[in-house]
């Protein structure tokens, strides 16, 4: 199958530009290859002229992720629905014109994530765009994707996150069976964590959170349930792997601090399936927490959830020197919170599950300089503690290739516990 190889940094400009030409297979996926993206092409598109200033390669198919059928089907029955919409369909026809597109069928998004009951449109910077050329898209949300994927609810969100408390800088409702359509809700970093907070009622304590029966959604995953608001929270389909993997561990009897728990991607796992002791779940931002106490008791494991709002380094200080085990599931890289993380473990040591984002070449060197820095600050800071403490990297584990993300597994022990530790292991 002939590609396009692009960086992930070209990609969304060139996927746009082959799209708009009819270039891209509708039979082969986009596929991470190499740090970056192969793009495949349908057959009748190499001749085109836009081709020749990209790098082409030949890839066998095994190689590259097919579309599924029901993919496929889905699209087409999307695309008949619209078709029916005379009056919409020359509208759209026209709008789609405008904004540089072949046709009017390559306006429709054509990938999407259903968390729950609603169908989110990701990254689509020209669905705003046409709202903003007049367009009304609610007919299509309606009449299309809300009855062929029975949802109560098409929305888009920015893939763009904003600030320390990552939240969505773009969001908005296409069509909804719940209430009313809110045909937009665009705000901007830095102000976008406060607006969103004055839109949803989110008290200054940040101990209240009105309802939203547009954009919430029940979602599950792996048998634990997430209750969520698309429009102030990311969830992100791409570390499904991971929180799978997570709730493989055996973690009989511990203590765990989860750093960065949100609305319990990594807790509930924890909690629900490794057989923790004690999760003591720690979020900053006040909307995640709302629905991080309210997913606890979704799933039924409030004897052993601790959530605590506030900052990490500032909250849960009575579990300082308690944990066996420490997650620090936070993107990009949290090395400023590594000497708390550290504070957290019990006097004989443990596990910490580092997030980072590495290219391949760093993937060992990287954590592990980091913990040993973070170590040598914390024996400066409480004139002793840990600083003889030996940092062994066990595990590394990519999240996203293409976004280089990684968990660094390392234990960190006191010498004695180590020299145990290999006496065992030999």
């Amino acid at each position: 199958v002939t590609c396009v190889l692009v960086s992930r940094e070209e990609k969304e400009d060139v996927f746009k530009q082959l799209k708009m030409v009819s270039a891209l297979s509708s039979t082969w996926c986009t596929t991470p290859f190499e740090g970056g993206f192969l793009l495949p092409l349908e057959p009748n598109a190499l001749e085109d002229p836009v081709l020749r200033s990209f790098t082409l390669t030949m890839q066998p198919r095994n190689v590259l992720k097919p579309k599924t059928g029901g993919q496929r089907r889905n699209m087409q029955s999307v695309m008949a629905k619209i078709e029916k919409q005379e009056a919409f369909c020359k509208d759209l026809k026209e709008v789609s014109k405008t904004l540089g597109f072949a046709t009017w069928q390559e306006f429709l998004p054509s990938t999407w994530q259903q968390l729950g009951d609603i169908l989110l449109f990701r990254g689509l910077d020209h669905i705003p765009a046409a709202l903003d050329a007049g367009l009304d898209l609610e007919p299509m949300a309606r009449c299309a994707y809300i009855d062929v994927f029975n949802v109560k609810t098409v929305a888009f969100v920015d893939d763009k996150i904003s600030g320390e408390l990552r939240v969505p800088t773009k969001c908005g409702c296409l069509a909804s069976l719940a209430g009313p359509t809110q045909r937009r809700l665009v705000f901007g970093s830095p102000g976008a964590a406060r607006a969103y907070a004055q839109l949803r009622g989110v008290d200054q304590e940040g101990v209240h959170v009105q309802e939203s029966t547009v954009f919430e959604t029940l979602h599950v995953e792996n048998g634990i349930r997430f209750s969520l608001d698309v429009s102030m929270i990311m969830f992100s389909a791409g570390n499904g792997t991971e929180r799978k993997r997570v709730a493989s561990f055996n973690a009989e009897g511990e203590t765990v601090v989860d750093m960065f728990a949100g609305i319990g991607y990594f807790s509930l796992p924890l909690a629900k399936y490794c057989r923790a002791r004690h999760v003591i779940s720690v979020e900053k931002n006040p909307v995640s927490h709302h629905y991080l106490v309210k997913n606890v008791a979704l799933n039924g494991v409030e004897g052993v959830v601790t959530p605590i709002l506030g900052d990490n380094r500032e909250v849960a200080s009575e579990y300082v020197g308690t944990a066996h085990r420490v997650h620090m599931g936070y993107i990009p890289t949290p090395r400023a919170f590594l000497v708390r993380a550290l504070q957290f473990l019990a006097p004989t040591g443990g596990m910490l599950h580092y997030h980072f984002v590495a290219r391949k070449a760093e993937r060992e060197s990287m954590p592990t300089d980091h913990v040993r820095a973070a170590l040598a600050e914390l024996h400066a800071q409480e004139c002793g503690r840990g600083a003889r403490w030996v940092c062994t990297l066990e595990h590394v584990e990519v999240v996203k290739a293409v976004a280089d993300v990684r968990v660094a597994e390392s234990a960190c022990l006191p010498p004695a516990a180590a020299s145990n530790e290999d006496t065992a292991h030999r």
